[in-house]
């Protein structure tokens, strides 16, 4: 891949156009059972490492499992739940409220469609282990 990764680039370079190395992102889509090795290497550009792939503040994994986007999504959950939580005895309940909906309810509610459709065990699995 890292080959015809030189061949674009030398395309793009005779074509007076420019590559933009690091807002350029792969994944490879694979079974469960057939995963693409890690150590097959790194997929770069001008030996400039891409990056897996977050498409619209979605993290994809290959296999569709979406643990990477909940692990995340979770670290970020609990990080503001910890904030609110250490102040929310002194708020009234409109704001604690408005908190919840600003800090909270974004996070569950954008592309849930897509990444909650999930196995509940998984779903689970990364709730359990950002606690």
């Amino acid at each position: 891949m890292n080959k015809e990764l030189e061949h674009v680039n030398d395309w793009f370079k005779a074509n007076k156009l420019s590559l933009n190395a690091t807002k350029t992102n792969y994944i490879f889509f694979s079974s469960n059972r057939k995963r693409f090795p890690k150590e097959a290497g790194i997929v770069s550009i001008n030996n400039v490492p891409i990056p897996s792939t977050k498409f619209l503040g979605v993290y994809v994994d290959q296999s569709l499992k979406w643990n990477d986007h909940i692990e995340k999504i979770s670290a970020k959950l609990a990080r503001n739940i910890g904030i609110i939580s250490r102040v929310a005895y002194l708020l009234p309940e409109h704001i604690r409220t408005s908190l919840y909906y600003s800090m909270i309810d974004p996070y569950l509610s954008y592309c849930n469609v897509i990444w909650a459709s999930n196995y509940h065990f998984r779903l689970k699995g990364a709730i359990c282990s950002s606690e």
